[in-house]
């Protein structure tokens, strides 16, 4: 993904009159659970295992090649199913949820660990926020 989704998010409120919002997710990989099984040895510092002990993750970690993964597929299923939003399919960061009784719109761009939302109506803002939270 290049800087243009944000760039297109970022620029919609001023053309349309829009509202734009950012959320930061603070730890995000850690809301994340793995799909794969991965072990880790003790860190330095922490109390010894029995010998030829591991731990075994349950969650995503930062440093972790396959974080970013999973936290992009768990955020993709909350958006989906749980906010009701559209995965718009030529951009993967770029989500659409449309209001037709309120005829508004809100449109999420996923970053890293952020999102940047953009909408018509401070309600499907705000309902969205309580699903977040």
């Amino acid at each position: 993904m290049g800087p243009h989704p944000v760039r297109f998010v970022l620029a919609l409120p001023v053309l349309l009159s829009m509202r734009a919002s950012a959320i930061d997710f603070h730890n995000a990989f850690l809301n994340a659970t793995l799909s794969e099984d991965i072990y880790v040895y003790a860190s330095p510092g922490s109390e010894p295992l029995p010998n030829g002990m591991v731990y075994k993750l349950q969650r995503a970690l930062y440093g972790l090649k396959q974080s970013p993964r999973e936290w992009n597929l768990t955020l993709h299923k909350f958006l989906t199913d749980e906010c009701g939003c559209k995965n718009i399919r030529t951009e993967h960061c770029l989500y659409l949820k449309c209001d037709e009784k309120l005829g508004s719109y809100c449109l999420v761009c996923l970053y890293v660990d952020d999102l940047i939302v953009a909408y018509t109506a401070k309600c499907l803002f705000d309902s969205f926020l309580a699903k977040e939270c």
